[in-house]
């Protein structure tokens, strides 16, 4: 009974210090957030070229109000917006939540599309 006890503090001090991460609104966080928030938005406006559906990929979300749950682009402007996701999580700026989504990249007309299933 003891190791179980023992074992059971032991999980809560782990559980204690791996959730003790500090979290920054974006006012807190400053210019880190909001400047990855722009590179962000400017990435996605430019981006979706192509000319194959092999040019497409798709890009997670949790950024910007103007694309939350994230969308399909050219495969370098998904890469790129990959980086600032990671970037923008690991400053503890606040991520949008969105619900799993489906996405197919596909290429209509010269534009990266999520081609409907």
């Amino acid at each position: 009974m003891r190791s179980l006890v023992a074992l059971a503090v032991l999980f809560l001090g782990v559980l204690v210090v791996a959730c003790d991460k500090p979290v920054r609104t974006t006012a807190e966080a400053g210019t880190s957030c909001s400047s990855t928030v722009a590179s962000y938005d400017a990435l996605v406006a430019s981006g979706g070229a192509c000319t194959t559906d092999a040019d497409c990929a798709c890009f997670n979300g949790g950024v910007s109000q103007n694309t939350p749950c994230g969308g399909v682009s050219d495969k370098a402007t998904a890469g790129k917006l990959g980086k600032l996701v990671t970037d923008y999580e690991a400053a503890h700026c606040n991520a949008l939540m969105c619900a799993a989504m489906m996405c197919t990249p596909a290429c209509k007309a010269g534009r990266c599309v999520n081609a409907p299933r």
